[in-house]
């Protein structure tokens, strides 16, 4: 921040009952920056899109937006799942912010493995793919919210232990969700 410009201001001093003397004290002059009626600027939380190509949905891609149609679409519904199979180590006191991070961009890899993408609706009203790390910040958000009527499990090792079957570190966990390697021609099966 930087200060606000200085106003020059008299301040009278009694050095005795007789004489008064003035000195030139230089103060800080109010801005309109400071005030508490200013605004500040927000930051633009509108994900990146590819423009340039146009894609039709399907119903195992997650769709980006408000209201029911999404809420309600095939692949956002999935994508909730197994943001909610992967909360609990999310959800750990212990975890860093560095696993919270690879924990949140599993998520987004299982979708994208399975030949699904993350979509959104553009200015022009149809389907592009969201680009860059607009993916990860929806699968942290799912990762976060609650269920309607759940209560917060406080971080403990309890719920993760619920759903691993006992005490799990996360790279386990990312050991056991990694697609497996395909190995040889698929097609000749």
């Amino acid at each position: 921040k930087s200060m606000p410009p200085l106003t020059n201001s008299v301040i009278m001093n009694r050095s005795s009952a007789t004489s008064r003397t003035a000195t030139l004290v230089k103060t800080p002059q109010a801005s309109p920056t400071t005030s508490k009626n200013s605004k500040k600027k927000k930051k633009s939380r509108k994900r990146t899109l590819d423009e340039t190509c146009v894609v039709e949905q399907t119903d195992g891609d997650v769709l980006s937006g408000r209201g029911g149609f999404t809420n309600t679409h095939l692949g956002n519904i999935k994508f909730r799942q197994k943001a909610l199979e992967l909360r609990p180590w999310y959800e750990q006191s212990s975890t860093s912010k560095d696993e919270k991070y690879r924990i949140s961009d599993l998520l987004v890899e299982s979708v994208k493995c399975e030949g699904h993408r993350f979509l959104e609706r553009g200015d022009d009203g149809l389907w592009h793919e969201v680009v860059g790390n607009g993916a990860r910040k929806k699968a942290s958000q799912a990762l976060r919210e609650r269920v309607r009527g759940a209560k917060r499990s406080g971080g403990s090792t309890k719920a993760a232990a619920s759903v691993g079957g006992g005490a799990v570190s996360v790279e386990e966990l990312i050991g056991d969700l990694m697609p497996a390697t395909v190995i040889g021609d698929v097609m000749g099966v």
